[in-house]
């Protein structure tokens, strides 16, 4: 599991005793197994200037920073969610945020520099006129709030299916592609993270990963890239949360995303 950092959080002319609770809240999270804040480079060069200001850095501060701190922000596990991201508008006062908004889809939490605007363990964002909730953490009491949701995530347990794979029904619609579609879908059916396949998604002909979305109900949509016009299909696996659902596609995509 990683953090996200928020960018929103940065101000520009630095203010005084932001390093102490940036310590406390990484030792903290070292022992659930959490050593890596995901942040854009910019935001990276924007936050160590406005810590310089501050003059609370030094050789020891700055070691520390460049090992919690990890760019560029888009891991392979963010990159299966960006579509997710990019469909929707995201903002928190009216202001457009994106690292709040990766913790939201990645069902993590978002990092910010303290400040009593962020001293919340949750922040409200809007996603298309909607508001959802996301942890947010920037100081120990924080990881203290979360502590069920961290003790949660030191270990992932899936679930298995109990179908066996010639039971497991598969539901494709008539359309270009479906003989392309049953092939590969006979083959997933002998995962034992996958329940069914529910139906073929409509085609995703620009799209080059496997992996198209992950659903809190544990489906996922798969997008066979070796395909001209980007034939897809969903799949229901046995993930009962985004984080079983996530680790199940990353399974997948290692077994059979490719030819």
């Amino acid at each position: 599991m990683e953090l996200y950092f928020n960018e929103l959080s940065i101000k520009d002319d630095g203010e005084a005793g932001l390093i102490k609770p940036i310590q406390a809240v990484y030792v903290c999270l070292k022992n659930y197994g959490i050593t890596t804040c995901r942040i854009r480079v910019e935001d990276f060069a924007t936050m160590i200037s406005s810590l310089n200001k501050t003059g609370e850095v030094n050789n020891n501060i700055y070691g520390f920073l460049y090992s919690f701190f990890k760019s560029p922000f888009e891991s392979q596990y963010v990159n299966d969610i960006d579509e997710d991201y990019y469909s929707s508008e995201w903002s928190h006062d009216g202001v457009n945020c994106y690292g709040m908004a990766v913790a939201y889809l990645m069902n993590s939490a978002s990092l910010s520099l303290f400040d009593d605007i962020w001293n919340s363990p949750i922040i409200p964002i809007d996603r298309d006129g909607e508001i959802v909730q996301v942890r947010n953490i920037c100081n120990e009491k924080h990881c203290i709030d979360h502590r069920e949701w961290l003790e949660s995530g030191t270990s992932v347990v899936l679930e298995k299916c109990a179908i066996s794979p010639s039971d497991k029904s598969i539901n494709l619609r008539e359309d270009h592609g479906k003989d392309q579609l049953m092939k590969f879908a006979q083959r997933l059916v002998n995962s034992e993270y996958v329940c069914a396949i529910i139906n073929s998604i409509p085609f995703q002909g620009n799209r080059r990963r496997f992996i198209k979305s992950i659903k809190e109900d544990g489906v996922v949509e798969i997008v066979l890239p070796w395909t001209d016009k980007g034939y897809g299909l969903a799949v229901k696996t046995t993930g009962r949360n985004k984080r079983e659902t996530a680790r199940i596609a990353e399974l997948l995509k290692e077994k059979y995303g490719q030819l």
